[in-house]
């Protein structure tokens, strides 16, 4: 079977998810029996150029193998025989353009053989080896067909992954060795602090990143908010961010935020910016010191004795009150997030400090002298 071949029934726009880009496959069409010329000639004849671009084929394909009658034919390898049959096909199932899926073609019989075409056929006895050949052969073919609009999205994100480490020294969305990736929480003040260049490296409009970074800015806040203002500030970051990116489906954080976070922030019992997993989190980081540096290795019920009194010693009220606590002055609040937030309630200590404004922020570091590592 030559290449194209196998571009006609595989295509050129094969994504690995199990769609693909058709706009190749319509042209491709063309070239095949009058049928075909048919289903272009009359499905597609409402469509504009732009939504021609814009369609999405919806297939599946597999291999299979089965026995056969033996025929009385000469193989030019005398061990060959044609008493199994091992073959990979093709089925359409759904047509569709635009970014609302307009749907122009489905397939009526997705389980029946009338639409299953063929990619390549060999007399060979279905093996798990014979199975895991034809996938990868089948693959290397994709491989060598256009490029996916997967991969040009993989490629897209590769350069503004780069932008941001040369413009902003992040390393953005990689794995790390062993556990999570390189966003934190970290990355995020650094892409937000600067909004202008991070819509200009993204492509996404400046005044919605601005926006999501007021409403971040509010939640984490541990103050008190306004839920009315927040309601309606966010009603606004929805509708622009709907009216600017109606194609792309809005994330499930982001829609409880914007839809549902008003609602939680009035229910909740506390400021929400205090229910935050910050300080379990940052436990998980303990508990790798504590392991590493502060246990007995020689058994393994030692070792866990050790960690889970450092954890008691280091998190004791009665001793962590006792503590000196490093105050660090960080940036102002955003104008809009001081607007959101209600008046704070100084707690009537003799160490509270009467004039911290919304302006300060409390940082507390780790001054343990059991943490104390050279650095």
């Amino acid at each position: 079977m030559t290449s194209k071949e196998l571009s006609f029934t595989t295509h050129v726009m094969l994504r690995s998810e199990g769609k693909a880009d058709a706009s190749n496959v319509i042209r491709n069409l063309s070239k095949s029996p009058n049928r075909a010329k048919n289903i272009e000639k009359h499905s597609l004849k409402h469509l504009d150029d732009e939504e021609i671009e814009t369609i999405t084929l919806m297939y599946k394909w597999g291999c299979d193998g089965s026995q056969q009658t033996t025929f009385k034919q000469k193989f030019i390898n005398n061990s060959d025989s044609d008493a199994n049959l091992f073959q990979s096909s093709f089925v359409p199932l759904q047509l569709s353009c635009g970014h609302e899926k307009q749907l122009i073609w489905q397939n009526p019989l997705p389980s029946s053989p009338r639409y299953c075409r063929p990619i390549r056929i060999r007399f060979v006895k279905e093996t798990a080896d014979i199975t895991k050949e034809e996938i990868s052969y089948i693959e290397n073919k994709i491989n060598l067909l256009e490029p996916t609009q997967k991969q040009i999205v993989q490629q897209k994100k590769k350069e503004i992954q780069e932008e941001f480490r040369t413009k902003l020294g992040l390393i953005v969305d990689v794995l790390k060795a062993g556990f999570g990736n390189s966003n934190d929480g970290n990355t995020s003040r650094r892409f937000f602090a600067d909004h202008e260049l991070s819509a200009s490296i993204t492509g996404i409009d400046s005044g919605l990143i601005y926006s999501i970074e007021v409403i971040l800015e509010a939640v984490s806040s541990g103050h008190k908010i306004d839920t009315t203002k927040f309601k309606l500030f966010c009603s606004d970051s929805a509708k622009l961010c709907v009216e600017l990116y109606p194609w792309h489906p809005m994330t499930p954080t982001l829609y409880k935020i914007l839809f549902h976070g008003s609602f939680i922030i009035e229910k909740a019992l506390l400021p929400i910016g205090m229910m935050s997993e910050e300080a379990a989190e940052a436990r998980n980081k303990h508990f790798r010191l504590y392991r590493q540096n502060y246990a007995r290795k020689f058994s393994r019920e030692s070792c866990n004795l050790d960690i889970i009194n450092r954890l008691l010693l280091s998190s004791d009220s009665l001793i962590t009150g006792m503590r000196p606590t490093q105050r660090k002055t960080t940036k102002p609040f955003l104008k809009e997030t001081i607007e959101m937030l209600l008046p704070a309630e100084t707690p009537n200590q003799s160490d509270s400090s009467d004039d911290q404004d919304l302006g300060e922020e409390t940082v507390e570091f780790s001054d343990e002298p059991w943490m104390s590592l050279s650095e």
